[in-house]
């Protein structure tokens, strides 16, 4: 429910818990998930938009180059 919602504010957080605890590393494993769930239901653009930040920054997070220390 949280990808298919795919509330930026409300869900990304949660949605990188649950794919660190998940294993997953790919945006199209979270697509696969939310299409085998939501099948008949259109899946908005957002939701791979989302992913695709999530997936990246815990890419980041596990070559420990995401940890604030960046010029803003």
């Amino acid at each position: 429910m949280k990808l298919f919602a795919a509330r930026v504010e409300a869900d990304a957080e949660d949605i990188a818990f649950l794919y660190r605890k998940l294993g997953y590393a790919t945006v199209s494993e979270g697509l696969d998930l939310v299409q085998s769930v939501y099948r008949g239901h259109p899946i908005d653009a957002k939701v791979q938009f989302l992913l695709e930040e999530i997936v990246d920054s815990l890419h980041d997070d596990s070559d420990g180059t995401a940890h604030g220390g960046g010029s803003a």
